[in-house]
């Protein structure tokens, strides 16, 4: 597969590692990654949903759980992959979150940061190593949430404040953030559409404005190997596909009728997401949104919130680029 072009000078990485790791990131089934990767897959905390939270590792290629990340029943959030390959959780403490780290075997490295009288919704390190949350903090006495994206020093944890609040650019209902090849921060919100944001949190522009294509509520998304925009319209039970330069309408491209939630590119570059309560994982063309059956089926795979990529524990990453030859890192 063709690997997508750099536009570097957008980039402001601390080192010429983070640089590497974060494209790395972004290109993750595009061919940076070797092609071996488990799914993890976050269940939310069973303080949203009664049901055990956790995340499970689905093995390599044949989709069968292996192990879980975490003590037994501990509520989880959020989760995404930092620069040097650790996995990155937001852990509901009783109403409030802490992020920890795991390593890439699901052993526990420690509490990276607080994130005081909020709870995480989404997460994603940008390409200056930060890390980037959805956070939404009720007020004393409110049952309506105030919701914005807060920034975390990706070296120390400390929190860096809030670097785009509510309202910015039309961000009310923030669902689900990712970083591009171009370095911009993309949101998805219900009720604005997909915004895209300097990593500095400058609104650049609504890339899809809610409306373009029929999209009424963006939930998720995620960026092909072809570098476009795949968009689960929550309201439509559809995904669209947009130029992510532009955010042209580019059609329809998964049909209503599976009941999607979280999503994610393969390395294979195929696409999968999971399916409503049905306690699926389903695998569809990454070329063409056709589908390709279930990858997982397993009641441990209930609600799934969140699906993520990683190494297997026996492998090492290769990330390219490097000035003396290729950087490896270890994979657990």
């Amino acid at each position: 597969m063709a690997t997508l072009p750099l536009p570097a000078r957008r980039f402001s990485c601390r080192s010429g590692f983070l640089r590497r790791a974060f494209l790395s990131a972004v290109f993750f089934g595009v061919g940076v990654f070797a092609a071996r990767a488990d799914l993890l897959v976050l269940r939310p905390g069973a303080s949203g949903t009664g049901l055990p939270g956790g995340i499970v590792r689905l093995d390599d290629g044949r989709g069968i759980a292996q192990s879980e990340f975490g003590a037994a029943n501990e509520g989880f959030d959020a989760m995404c992959l930092g620069p040097e390959g650790d996995l990155y959780v937001a852990r509901d403490l009783l109403g409030a979150d802490e992020i920890v780290r795991f390593d890439g075997a699901g052993r526990l490295r420690g509490k990276f940061a607080a994130v005081d009288g909020a709870l995480v919704q989404a997460m994603a390190f940008g390409p200056n190593g930060d890390l980037y949350a959805i956070v939404r903090r009720y007020e004393r006495d409110s049952t309506t949430a105030q919701r914005s994206i807060v920034r975390f020093d990706g070296r120390t944890g400390a929190a860096r404040g809030v670097v785009i609040g509510e309202g910015a650019g039309g961000m009310i209902s923030p669902a689900a953030i990712a970083f591009g090849a171009d370095g911009m921060l993309y949101v998805a919100d219900a009720q604005a559409g997909v915004l895209r944001f300097a990593a500095s949190g400058e609104f650049i522009e609504a890339v899809v404005p809610r409306g373009r294509g029929g999209l009424e509520q963006a939930a998720a998304l995620a960026f092909a190997p072809d570098g476009n925009l795949c968009v689960v319209d929550a309201a439509k039970d559809e995904v669209l596909r947009f130029a992510a330069g532009d955010g042209a309408f580019l059609g329809a491209w998964i049909a209503p009728g599976y009941e999607l939630g979280a999503v994610a590119f393969g390395p294979d570059g195929n696409f999968y997401a999971s399916r409503g309560r049905a306690n699926q994982i389903l695998r569809f063309d990454g070329r063409t949104g056709a589908p390709m059956g279930v990858f997982a089926m397993d009641a441990v795979l209930a609600r799934a919130a969140g699906l993520l990529f990683i190494a297997p524990p026996q492998e090492q990453l290769a990330l390219a680029g490097a000035r003396t030859g290729a950087t490896r890192l270890p994979r657990s």
